[in-house]
């Protein structure tokens, strides 16, 4: 009798199981289909490369916005693009094992400010537009790179 027991719980749990089993793989997928993006414009794919020293004499920060923040709030895109070309000049200097202090912060700073353009890349408002911020001096790389030795400006 114990035997015919326990041979029931075997069989109940083994059908248990399948149909589990079997009702967890039967469920129906929904396909969804992928986003189609759009073809990137080669023109803007190239200006999205052409960031950071883009000749010997500049160096380049690329900001995309949108056409309500272009509309809106021309001073901030520019703002955006100072704070970026900073961010980016940084990381360049601690990227090559140099120091960064206060006082190299104050150097690329001025830099920004005295050698800095901000420059509307599309006319007009459209739904992406391209502004640049360009730091032209000549020899600029070597001149961050050497920002903060023990003269001060190179």
């Amino acid at each position: 009798m114990k035997q015919e027991i326990t041979y029931a719980r075997a069989a109940f749990t083994a059908v248990l199981a399948a149909m589990l089993l079997f009702t967890s793989c039967s469920k129906s997928v929904k396909k969804v289909p992928e986003r189609q993006k759009p073809c990137p414009d080669e023109k803007l794919s190239r200006e999205y490369l052409r960031e950071g020293f883009i000749s010997a004499n500049t160096f380049r920060v690329v900001i995309v916005a949108t056409e309500n923040e272009c509309r809106n709030d021309t001073e901030g895109i520019a703002a955006r693009a100072k704070k970026r070309a900073y961010v980016t000049l940084q990381k360049y200097i601690i990227s090559k094992g140099r120091n960064f202090d206060k006082n190299t912060s104050a150097q690329i700073l001025d830099l920004i400010n005295t050698h800095g353009t901000f420059i509307r890349r599309t006319a007009g408002c459209r739904e992406n537009n391209i502004f640049y911020y360009d730091i032209v001096k000549e020899d600029i790389q070597d001149f961050i790179y050497h920002i903060n030795s023990r003269n001060g400006y190179y």
